[in-house]
């Protein structure tokens, strides 16, 4: 995603079930991870310009709540 996009864990497995079919709950219910916040960038030695790395780093959910109530 693109800066300031939410960042989120997906809903995985059905409510009551394990993957096995047995009573009992596995079910992960969808959180919000974070907000992504940017990308490192690398430098291309020949040029000396600067181009995404593929690599792209997210502030967690909980230091943001951290910052809004200190």
């Amino acid at each position: 995603g693109s800066s300031g996009s939410p960042v989120i864990s997906h809903q995985k497995g059905m409510i009551g079930f394990t993957s096995e079919g047995k009573g009992g709950s596995k079910y992960v219910e969808t959180k919000i991870l974070g907000i992504m916040s940017g990308h490192w960038w690398d430098k291309e030695p020949d040029k000396g310009m600067f181009f995404h790395s593929g690599l792209s780093y997210f502030t967690r959910a909980n230091s943001i709540r951290d910052l809004l109530t200190a």
